[in-house]
């Protein structure tokens, strides 16, 4: 986009009572699209051409005159630790390799990923990488098409490079554990927003227990959901986990194991004698609780680093890098509250 008499699209947006997001939308020839209001698409359109806003198709738009920034969407409730790691690994990549390019963490609630559009356009970055998409995020992605480069982290969607993990290969890892703990009963609590990762880890401990061939293997896996950010909702939902003999608990993300642990102790279960707790992501709240958890390592460093490269090649070279899938192997953490098999 351009400016005329300086005037800002958020000068657009202010005189037409609408958002940012709402008034580039219009402005961009989408309102039918996303179901803009007729009122609504008329008066950003009358404010644009009272104030002398003129938008130009990003098409129009030289390399030269996109701003030197990569921009990092994570959700608003995501760990500090790895937004912090992706944050420090796409800036050293940037700094090993000489690019001439800043770094910005965007945050964005889970699910509404769309409300940020106006930020994944060359007009504000050059490439984007995104973090802990929920699949409504993800669906937004598969059916829109962007100007910049996307790199996404352990998600895949059409029209982007990937980097992701093996996430049904750790709850196989998780599951193949217990069993060799000897625990016939089993749950894995997961946070109330969908993803395929989620899904993944769930599958992946099911079916291993499903493919078993032991007496074990017709045991159901309890399914739970429990939000971190609803003490009473979480406490019920720890609660309705039946517990009749030893138990293996897979929790999903590390965000919810101190809340899980606390529920068990609530109910006067003891970990690990009465039930055994794995966790997914191996962040240090692992290591603070007790007793200390057992959790499910994922490369973030590694895999940080490797969207920044993955970035980089698709702003150098985008139709070769799109659909491109780079896999990355978790490992299992072993500690007190899941202890290894002598």
């Amino acid at each position: 986009m351009v400016r005329r008499n300086g005037v800002r699209l958020r000068d657009v947006a202010d005189r037409a009572r609408v958002s940012s997001t709402t008034a580039s939308v219009v402005l961009g020839g989408r309102a039918d699209e996303f179901r803009i209001a007729p009122e609504t698409r008329d008066a950003v359109l009358e404010a644009a051409r009272h104030l002398g806003y003129v938008r130009v198709p990003s098409s129009r738009r030289s390399r030269a005159s996109t701003p030197p920034l990569w921009v990092i969407l994570t959700p608003s409730d995501f760990e500090s630790g790895p937004i912090r790691q992706f944050f420090e690994g796409a800036s050293a990549f940037v700094r090993d390799n000489g690019l001439a390019v800043d770094c910005m963490v965007l945050p964005f609630e889970r699910g509404r990923l769309s409300e940020k559009s106006q930020w994944i356009t060359p007009e504000f970055a050059r490439g984007a990488i995104m973090v802990g998409l929920t699949d409504e995020d993800v669906a937004f992605i598969d059916e829109h098409s962007f100007d910049i480069p996307i790199a996404l982290y352990n998600r895949t969607a059409r029209g982007c490079a990937s980097v992701v993990v093996d996430d049904y290969g750790a709850g196989r890892t998780v599951m193949q554990h217990f069993l060799e703990r000897g625990l016939r009963q089993f749950a894995v609590v997961a946070p109330p927003h969908a993803s395929r990762a989620l899904s993944l880890r769930t599958v992946g401990f099911s079916d291993t227990l499903r493919q078993s061939g032991g007496a074990d293997s017709s045991a159901q896996v309890q399914q739970v959901f429990a939000d971190v950010y609803d003490a009473a909702g979480f406490d019920a939902a720890i609660d309705a986990i039946s517990i009749d003999e030893r138990t293996g608990i897979f929790v999903l993300n590390d965000q919810m194991v101190a809340r899980v642990m606390e529920g068990l102790t609530r109910r006067g279960l003891t970990v690990p004698d009465d039930v055994e707790v794995v966790s997914y992501g191996d962040s240090p709240i692992n290591t603070v609780v007790r007793p200390a958890v057992s959790s499910v390592r994922v490369p973030v460093d590694e895999m940080s680093l490797e969207c920044a490269r993955t970035l980089q090649q698709s702003v150098t070279n985008r139709d070769a890098m799109i659909g491109v899938i780079r896999s990355f192997e978790t490992t299992l953490v072993v500690r007190a509250s899941s202890p290894a098999t002598v």
